[in-house]
């Protein structure tokens, strides 16, 4: 048995719902506590809102629980104690497996009250943890299965699926003879009230607070009982079929007119269209539109597993028409005249298409390629891009809230138009030292000159900083192998057998890199038959000496802990031949074609000027080795007390390594 006692933990609590009960996980960790006569040192909680096991990523305490491991702020702890593996919370075998080697990096067990030791060496363990998370898995696939089929025919039938009713629309309850009982109407975010006849109004503010039905009733959308809703409806058809007018447009004459957006602040654009192609009005309430599910989705007709994009699960996917979920025939009478609403959707279809064929690829705002990399720092939404017009002769950015609502908008952001010159000679600027300092890199991996490029990767990309532990761990291996059969033999050997190098298994691993990785290479074919040799020969005394251990009796401590000792110093040995078997030229060439990519494509981008395609081009290579620019700004009083913004900083995200700050050198980011 584990001897626990004095030992110090942290607790993690986790609820996938408000719905769930946190308290009964923390009376179980205590009784634990108590039991095994151990302290909690610090506990980590997600027990508000939406917490789900796969999505550890987007947990805050967990993550805070990760960091504050790495970062050794948690004094004497040794472990991390969990109700339950389920508890944890992983998407996967594979991050369980992720998260347990980071807390052993650290010198952290993961415990579980109900299962013990789940990060353990022995090979009982091992497999009971991978079942459990494979098991976990099985369960999250099988609730999203069960759930969307199950939505899909519900849709059908023309039942509520849950989210915002559309807007003009009430969500109602009826009985089993389709009558009605009661209706939820929204007047702002997560705010409404249950209206029933013959009643008084009551109020269900809050996340996750609608009104509870009877297991025989059905909700559905119908027209709401707020008659200014449904003319307002009626009045952006009508704007929008007979005006040569926006929908950004009229969300601002609606603003003008201080309608309520009832569910946002104030109206935008992406509000109306989504208004104007809205089946509901048509009284088909619509399901899947767009998809945002993690396992399972409705596409092609049929219930099918989510496909990941570059390896990520997107949310907001956009559905075809073919895959909208709705009832065969209308359930109320139409809000809008089918015909004005088959106009709308010809004006929409022909507006997006002019988007498409000239909208972001146009000469008129071709220049602008740093357009999809750009963030307000103060509002965190992307910037906006605006070309020179004939009443304003300035190519620049601007923040898209100050856009989207104007000067009165939720985040107090003011235009923070900045000239896009400006920004350009900044990240121009950045990638001129960005492609010294990687030239720099290979050259110092060329000349084999570690302190060097240790030095220039700490001041710049210190993730390859990997690369130059892989070089001394290389060198030391050629120098001892030299040593052992003679520096001039060695080196003559190598000539005779350059011809099979050109051709063998090991060329492929060192091909295009530098005379020391290929002698290397050659050294490591020579060096492995030894060391695999070694390895087997250790392992197989290993596996003597554990069956000797087991039958060892439980009172002969010297003799275990004597064998105990010798066991752990086999296990060593294990590691250290492994680890010389493994052929680092592969590593090494993984980096450093990674160096090379990455300076490539700055290359290419300084190059890329001229034309539209060169500048769509510039944007794509950008992309490889950049992944966002926050704008930072600062204010000084304008006139009649309106603040004036100025660019003060700008922070380079890179893909790989930490953010870079860059200054304008003290010049204003343009009018505004």
């Amino acid at each position: 048995m584990v001897i626990l006692k004095g030992k110090t933990f942290v607790a993690y609590v986790r609820v996938s719902s408000d719905k769930q009960d946190a308290e009964r996980q923390r009376a179980t960790i205590k009784g634990w506590e108590k039991q095994t006569e151990t302290t909690i040192a610090k506990w980590y909680e997600d027990t508000t809102g939406h917490n789900p096991r796969d999505k550890a990523d987007k947990r805050a305490s967990f993550q805070r629980l990760i960091k504050d491991i790495e970062a050794g702020t948690i004094p004497n702890a040794t472990g991390v104690i969990v109700d339950s593996l389920d508890r944890f919370g992983v998407k996967n075998a594979w991050e369980l497996g992720k998260y347990i080697s980071k807390l052993r990096e650290h010198g952290f067990e993961l415990w579980s009250v109900a299962q013990g030791n789940l990060s353990s060496d022995d090979a009982a363990t091992i497999l009971t943890s991978t079942v459990g998370a494979i098991t976990s898995t099985r369960e999250q696939e099988e609730k999203s299965l069960r759930n969307i089929t199950g939505k899909v025919q519900k849709a059908k039938a023309g039942e509520y699926q849950g989210g915002y009713p559309p807007f003009g629309c009430d969500v109602v309850c009826f009985d089993t003879k389709g009558k009605e009982k009661w209706r939820v109407v929204y007047d702002g975010h997560y705010s409404r009230e249950k209206i029933t006849k013959g009643k008084k109004p009551e109020r269900y503010d809050g996340k996750d607070n609608f009104p509870a039905k009877d297991p025989t009733d059905v909700l559905g959308v119908r027209p709401s009982v707020k008659a200014d809703r449904i003319k307002i409806v009626k009045q952006i058809f009508d704007w929008y079929s007979q005006e040569n007018i926006s929908p950004a447009q009229i969300a601002n004459r609606l603003n003008r007119m201080e309608v309520s957006a009832v569910y946002a602040v104030a109206w935008e654009k992406v509000r109306i269209t989504s208004i104007l192609s809205q089946p509901a009005y048509l009284g088909l309430p619509t399901f899947n539109k767009s998809g945002g599910s993690r396992f399972f989705e409705y596409v092609g007709g049929r219930v099918q597993r989510v496909q990941p994009i570059k390896g990520k699960i997107v949310s907001g996917r956009k559905r075809d028409k073919a895959d909208y979920v709705q009832p065969e025939n209308p359930l109320f009478k139409p809000i809008i005249d089918p015909k004005l609403f088959d106009r709308v959707q010809e004006k929409l279809q022909a507006s997006s298409e002019r988007h498409r064929n000239t909208g972001r690829n146009s000469n008129r705002i071709g220049e602008l390629w740093l357009r999809n990399f750009l963030v307000c720092a103060k509002c965190g939404k992307p910037m906006r891009c605006q070309a020179s017009t004939k009443s304003r002769n300035v190519v620049s950015y601007f923040c898209s809230t100050y856009g989207t609502y104007g000067r009165e908008n939720p985040t107090d952001c003011r235009c923070h138009r900045v000239k896009a010159d400006v920004l350009h000679k900044i990240v121009e600027q950045y990638l001129a030292e960005a492609n010294q300092r990687i030239a720099g890199l290979l050259k110092a991996e060329q000349t084999h000159n570690f302190d060097a490029a240790k030095q220039v990767a700490k001041e710049f990309y210190r993730k390859h900083e990997e690369i130059y532990d892989l070089f001394t761990t290389m060198h030391g291996q050629v120098n001892g192998f030299m040593q052992e059969h003679g520096r001039k033999d060695v080196m003559a050997d190598f000539a005779k057998h350059e011809h099979k190098i050109a051709v063998g298994k090991c060329s492929k691993s060192i091909e295009g890199l530098g005379p020391f990785a290929q002698l290397y290479g050659f050294i490591h074919q020579q060096r492995k038959p030894e060391l695999d040799r070694q390895y087997k020969s250790i392992d197989a005394e290993h596996s003597t000496l554990v069956k000797r251990v087991l039958g060892l009796p439980e009172n002969a401590k010297a003799a275990l802990r004597k064998a105990n000792e010798q066991i752990l110093s086999l296990e060593s040995q294990l590691h250290d031949v492994d680890s010389e078997r493994k052929n680092l030229a592969d590593e090494v060439e993984h980096v450093i074609g990674d160096l090379a990519t990455r300076k490539q494509a700055i290359d290419q981008i300084r190059k890329s000027v001229g034309n539209e395609a060169a500048f769509r081009r510039k944007a794509a290579l950008l992309g490889q080795v950049v992944d966002r620019i926050v704008c930072h700004f600062r204010y000084s009083p304008g006139k009649n007390n309106r603040a004036k913004s100025y660019l003060d900083v700008v922070q380079i995200f890179p893909i790989e390594s930490d953010p870079v700050k860059c200054f304008p050198d003290g010049e204003p980011g343009g009018p505004g």
